[in-house]
């Protein structure tokens, strides 16, 4: 009988500014904390049965500024498969605040809090939370996504799995999703642009009321609905086009079978208001009840691009049964997924 075990590695590296983080992972999990101090310091377990843990090797490197850990196999490598198995390792590891992070799981949930340098996460089965980081790029297979205090601008693909981003400051942001709920709660800068796509789920956007946005809302088979004040250019049960406040930041929501809101934050509009007030935006009248679909042939063809996004589901449906049939490795499957962004 297979007797459980452990082993526990530890290493500190000394870095100056502009330092980074390579990590990645088989199974287990990854833990990424900042500290705001001039070292990286590595704590990994290995865990499993005995002969799994005697076969993985963990591998601690430094070259100038970038540190990586990564988790190999004595007999076959990363992915390989070895008598015994591979024993799943928890990496714990503190940087300095501005270090940049990149890490890569397989079947590991991946958790970074204020680590506030480039952030890019990917993961092919796992959860992943995000807090107090500066601009990230996330891509996941299967698993959640959850962000609080973000800011600048921040990139998500994934396939399944609900994403939700609160109490956020995103510059701007760029976000396609397959399957699963996308939650957005940030302000919207003037002159950005902010995207967001999905092929079944809904999509929902929490801004402060008094947010300056050009917004357009795009569904085949759903609902559009805002519940701010705003000049309507056009209201159709599935495309939905006003400026709210005037204008100011470019939103383009679209998805080919789910709802779309835009609400109001009242989490940010309580923090607004406890500084300086803004002069007054002039008022609108609400939006009215939403008129019976009048679209044109014209207005049909413009929801081209999310029956486009329906034949990429297709695609990505496609690479996942492959990574799932062994046919493909997680890497070409990561880079077949970004190539159908």
């Amino acid at each position: 009988m297979a007797t459980a075990t452990d082993e526990l590695v530890e290493q500190e590296f000394e870095v100056g500014a502009g330092s980074e983080l390579a990590v990645s992972c088989v199974s287990g999990r990854i833990r990424v904390r900042g500290e705001g101090t001039g070292r990286i310091a590595v704590r990994a377990r290995k865990h499993g049965r005995e002969r799994a843990v005697e076969n993985t090797r963990i591998e601690l490197e430094q070259e100038g500024n970038r540190v990586t850990a990564r988790v190999r196999s004595d007999a076959a490598g990363l992915l390989g498969s070895v008598t015994g198995g591979v024993a799943a390792v928890d990496f714990e590891i503190t940087v300095p605040e501005d270090c940049a992070v990149h890490a890569k799981a397989v079947s590991a949930d991946v958790s970074v809090h204020g680590a506030r340098g480039a952030l890019q996460v990917e993961s092919v089965s796992g959860d992943v939370d995000v807090a107090d980081a500066g601009g990230a790029r996330i891509t996941t297979v299967s698993g959640d996504v959850s962000g609080r205090g973000m800011s600048g601008a921040f990139a998500l693909n994934t396939t399944s799995g609900s994403v939700e981003l609160t109490d956020s400051r995103l510059s701007s942001f760029n976000c396609h999703t397959v399957s699963g709920d996308l939650t957005i709660e940030t302000p919207l800068a003037a002159g950005e642009h902010y995207r967001a796509q999905t092929v079944s789920g809904d999509l929902t956007l929490l801004v402060p009321a008094g947010t300056g946005a050009t917004v357009q809302l795009k569904s085949v088979s759903g609902d559009v609905h805002s519940e701010l004040p705003a000049e309507i250019i056009k209201a159709g049960r599935r495309h939905w086009q006003g400026r709210i406040n005037g204008g100011g930041a470019n939103v383009e929501m679209t998805t080919v079978s789910g709802d779309l809101a835009l609400r109001s934050s009242s989490t940010l509009e309580a923090e607004l208001t406890a500084t300086p007030p803004v002069p007054p935006v002039p008022a609108v009248p609400p939006t009215p009840p939403t008129p019976p679909d009048m679209s044109t042939p014209e207005d049909r063809a413009s929801d081209r691009p999310a029956v486009e996004q329906s034949a990429r589901h297709g695609d990505t449906t496609a690479v996942l049964k492959d990574l799932e049939e062994g046919k493909i490795s997680v890497e070409d499957a990561l880079a077949r997924l970004r190539e159908l962004e």
